[in-house]
């Protein structure tokens, strides 16, 4: 009988992520890691964004505030996606043959697929475009066993 692969979840939102594992055989999920991003909470004027720039209009005496590119609030969202992106590539890589199951909000979720390796991205079978961190723990297992049980 041939041995049934591993799968690993990630559960994750802006603030906070979750890797699952289910071994083999139909045994509940299991906490691999949990990540925490607590600067998702926090204003920008928080994390240190300061006054935006002010520009003067062509003609007369008008000044106008200029719009930040990004902000801190985004820059600790994308080196949240890097640091789970890597937290998987380090587990596709423990375990060859691991099958990856992400569920996160859409923005998320791109921003983590762009940052996984192709090996490690080769391995996804399925995307959850969904926020399923506030799930209780009961409906969570459930839904997960739903979702690696129907075929992509």
């Amino acid at each position: 009988m041939p041995k049934k692969t591993e799968v690993l979840v990630l559960v994750a939102d802006a603030a906070r992520g979750e890797l699952l594992r289910r071994g083999r055989g139909a045994r509940p999920f299991e906490t691999v890691a949990t990540f925490s991003n607590p600067d998702a909470r926090l204003p920008n004027r928080k994390l240190g964004e300061a006054r935006p720039g002010r520009t003067h209009e062509s003609v007369g005496p008008r000044r106008s505030a200029i719009e930040p590119r990004s902000t801190p609030r985004s820059h600790a969202l994308v080196a949240f996606a890097n640091a789970l992106a890597a937290a998987l590539d380090g587990s596709v890589k423990e375990e060859p043959g691991t099958r990856l199951v992400l569920a996160a909000p859409p923005r998320l979720l791109r921003m983590i697929e762009a940052r996984l390796p192709k090996k490690s991205a080769a391995a996804i079978t399925r995307t959850v475009p969904k926020d399923l961190t506030r799930l209780p723990r009961l409906a969570l297992q459930e839904r997960l066993a739903e979702i690696i049980a129907t075929p992509a």
